[in-house]
């Protein structure tokens, strides 16, 4: 072999080894990894506490209505929807009988 062959030969070699140094992470690369993980999932554990915190104090600003109000105001749901059941069942009573007396027209030709 000659120098020239032996040069090319130990360059090849150097690169290939160079490739895979490149391509496995090296320990402290790894470790800077999960300390990232590990703050990241700190900085979301602290989110969520301030999240509940939040919350907690949301909960304490609710005011409740009184018994009264409880029993006057579901006695004004059920007569709106009482009446909004008679008026939908009348419209539809109202178009039934239009379209039957359409098609009977349309059928019997009276």
């Amino acid at each position: 072999m000659s120098e020239n062959e032996k040069m090319e030969l130990n360059e090849v070699v150097e690169e290939k080894s160079a490739d895979k140094k490149q391509d496995k992470p090296r320990k402290n690369d790894k470790l800077q990894e999960k300390e990232k993980r590990e703050a990241k999932a700190k900085a979301m554990g602290k989110r969520i506490s301030k999240w509940f915190r939040e919350l907690k104090s949301e909960f304490k600003k609710i005011v409740w209505p009184s018994r009264k109000q409880l029993i006057n105001n579901t006695g004004v749901v059920l007569v709106v929807v009482l009446i909004a059941a008679a008026f939908i069942a009348l419209i539809d009573y109202l178009f039934k009988a239009a379209i039957l007396d359409g098609l009977l027209v349309l059928i019997t030709g009276y």
